[in-house]
């Protein structure tokens, strides 16, 4: 299992697209350092140390699932498509080869936004732990959603299409329900991880539940896969 956790993790950083998004997420760290040292006092209600960490947070609640979607919406279903995933079968438990992808991934966002808040707290003498973790619970719920959207997909081409789709409906439905009074509307905000971001610990933690449905229910579609 660690083995295909530490494949995936490393397998994530080649291309184009990791390497364009961690520019952009370390470039919006750079911006929110910039912003917190202009702005000494609390503006508005925000505080300095909050301003540090503005810019990268907008960031990823902005494109964050879109950040997501885009490197792992085929986690599962390119290694069905290549036959790969045939060869891991005889070597380990289903279990243990879906875990350890998820936990490839998990390191990977890891890394990628650990560096970004060690970039910021050395910049801003500050340590934003709180940031981090609020921020890594969004990811979390992110990915365990791809990975669901991945062994729910048989085909990579259409999972990419999807997976764009969700990753831009979801933040406006998010809104949208947010605001609204409408019964067949506003219940969505409670399944997706905008609205717990406003709420105090543990309902912080909320979005973690979904994450682990969406796991149990990956790793259940996934046992039940023929290869």
């Amino acid at each position: 299992m660690w083995a295909i956790c530490f494949r995936e993790c490393k397998d994530l950083f080649k291309g184009f697209k990791p390497v364009l998004i961690i520019s952009i997420l370390l470039g919006m760290a750079m911006v929110s350092t910039r912003l917190g040292a202009a702005f000494p006092d609390e503006i508005e209600g925000v505080t300095q140390k909050e301003m540090y960490t503005s810019g990268l947070t907008l960031t990823i609640t902005l494109f964050g699932i879109l950040f997501v979607f885009a490197l792992s919406h085929s986690v599962v279903n390119k290694e069905i498509e290549s036959k790969t995933i045939r060869f891991l079968v005889t070597k380990t438990s289903r279990n243990r080869i879906l875990l350890g992808k998820f936990m490839g991934t998990v390191l990977f966002w890891l890394i990628i936004i650990g560096t970004c808040f060690t970039f910021i707290t050395l910049t801003s003498r500050m340590f934003h732990l709180t940031n981090y973790i609020e921020i890594m619970i969004f990811l979390l719920y992110s990915i365990s959603a791809a990975f669901l959207l991945s062994n729910t997909v048989p085909k990579s081409s259409q999972s990419m299409f999807i997976g764009l789709i969700l990753a831009l409906a979801i933040p406006g439905l998010s809104l949208w329900a947010y605001f609204s009074e409408r019964w067949y509307i506003m219940w969505l905000k409670y399944v997706t991880p905008y609205y717990y971001t406003e709420l105090a610990f543990p309902l912080q933690g909320v979005p973690l539940l979904f994450a682990a449905l969406f796991i149990v229910l990956s790793l259940y579609l996934f046992k039940r896969r023929d290869f």
